[in-house]
């Protein structure tokens, strides 16, 4: 997991003594300094597994549109099994941005302070998009005789 805590971003300014004057359990030794950043990575890990478990009972809800979950902490991917540009379109029709990337991937990309609700409504969008896609492959694909979409 990557983290930017570098040029005076906020993690960086706990760290450095000539940023942080706190008196709290924030400041003062290094290791109080350091307790914000491990915070924030351990938020992160939790949220990801959440996201991630999610994420992985819409794929087996609808396989034939997520093929495979990818990614660690909050940098997700949805390896597709429809082109990635129409499970993309589906998600702004929920008013969800995602953004296609290589390999037929469609990129998930939370906020570090995403929430418990947040990524759950996230999910409940993804999962209508991915219902609408599949209703649409399957309508596309009657008539044909083997059964393909």
């Amino acid at each position: 997991m990557e983290i930017s805590a570098a040029h005076c971003h906020l993690i960086d300014q706990f760290w450095g003594p000539h940023n942080n004057f706190r008196t709290d359990e924030f400041g003062g030794e290094l290791e109080n300094r350091m307790r914000f950043g491990y915070l924030v990575i351990e938020r992160v890990r939790q949220a990801g597994l959440r996201f991630k478990q999610k994420l992985a009972a819409i794929h087996d809800a609808h396989p034939g549109v997520i093929a495979e979950v990818r990614g660690e902490g909050l940098l997700l991917g949805l390896k597709c099994g429809v082109p990635n540009k129409v499970l993309v379109a589906a998600l702004a029709g929920e008013k969800m941005l995602a953004v296609p990337a290589a390999d037929n991937v469609v990129r998930l990309l939370p906020p570090l302070i995403v929430s418990d609700e947040e990524i759950d409504e996230a999910c409940a969008r993804l999962e209508r998009a991915c219902g609408t896609v599949a209703e649409k492959a399957g309508a596309a694909g009657q008539g044909r005789s083997d059964g393909r979409a």
